[in-house]
């Protein structure tokens, strides 16, 4: 669509981005109500500063090889140092609302 002309609608601006989780990341966060991804602090620098509301994530789990979700993001990435998922180690949080979510066991393979 022609942006010069007016016409851009939000797809214009739409990034994709992924979202790795191992096998204990994804059961806290599913555990968790899924409404909050979170990253190590030096993702803001590579990438997750860049998140915008409507944006996606392509969900990846680590070790199964296989994707186990996608999400929208709802907020810009920020940072908090209140644990989640039982730990401290992921202070960049990113409010998203769930469009699909696999359990491990039925997971969409890379292959």
């Amino acid at each position: 669509m022609d942006e010069s002309a007016g016409g851009c609608t939000r797809m214009c601006r739409l990034a994709y981005f992924a979202d790795v989780f191992t096998p204990a990341t994804w059961s806290a966060f599913m555990a968790d109500g899924g409404r909050l991804t979170a990253f190590s602090r030096g993702s803001m620098s590579r990438g997750a500063g860049k998140v915008r509301s409507g944006d996606r994530f392509v969900c990846y789990l680590k070790g199964k090889f296989s994707f186990v979700g996608a999400l929208e993001a709802r907020s810009e990435a920020y940072v908090s140092d209140d644990p989640i998922w039982g730990t401290g180690d992921f202070p960049v949080r990113v409010r998203v609302e769930p469009l699909a979510l696999f359990m491990p066991e039925v997971a969409l393979p890379i292959a």
